[in-house]
């Protein structure tokens, strides 16, 4: 007879997909192209489960990679997966240029380097629980431009110091004007457009 202890886990967690950007035919070459997750999500593998290409065809069945450095958004518990559009790359999307994004990959293979992962703990994306063992793709295309500025969103909206060094980080997110893509504008890559 063995006794020992050990710490019991019990991981619920069923890493899902809950919205997406963009999804139309004018999207903006500016526009923010990602993903939202219900559960924060891990960083094990985010370079290689994470795809975005570049349609040589209508059908996206010849495809060229396009050089992307995802990462999870940490100012939202790491439920947003940033693809592309949403740092200091300078170049933006092609213009009138269909792209798919790829997410994850279908397999049962808990190795694969293509597999994305729920995080063990809720805001530590260090950790890896759960593989999202399912491939999620979609495709956009862009206009011939930028967009511009329409409205800024700031995060938290109001903050009130108490003490004389309270300190608050701040977040914008610019948004272009609603269009057919969205009715309350599409993302803006910060980064690229004049403030």
């Amino acid at each position: 007879n063995y006794t020992g202890k050990s710490p019991l886990t019990i991981d619920l967690n069923n890493p899902q997909v809950v919205e997406f950007w963009p999804t139309c035919l004018e999207s903006c070459t500016n526009a923010e192209v990602g993903a939202r997750f219900n559960t924060t999500m891990s960083n094990k593998n985010l370079s290689g489960a994470v795809k975005l290409l570049k349609c040589n065809d209508e059908n996206c069945f010849d495809t060229t990679p396009i050089s992307i450095s995802p990462y999870l958004d940490g100012a939202l518990g790491y439920r947003i997966l940033k693809i592309a559009n949403s740092g200091a790359d300078p170049d933006g999307l092609l213009p009138n240029t269909i792209y798919k994004v790829v997410l994850s990959a279908s397999t049962t293979d808990v190795n694969s380097p293509e597999l994305l992962w729920s995080a063990a703990k809720l805001g530590d994306p260090t950790t890896f629980s759960k593989p999202y063992n399912k491939q999620f793709s979609w495709r956009f295309k862009t206009k011939t431009e930028k967009c511009k500025i329409s409205r800024v969103d700031v995060k938290p909206e109001n903050f009130i110091a108490e003490f004389i060094n309270d300190k608050e980080l701040y977040s914008a997110q610019p948004y272009s004007s609603p269009d057919a893509c969205s009715a309350q504008g599409q993302k803006l890559n910060p980064w690229s457009v004049s403030w």
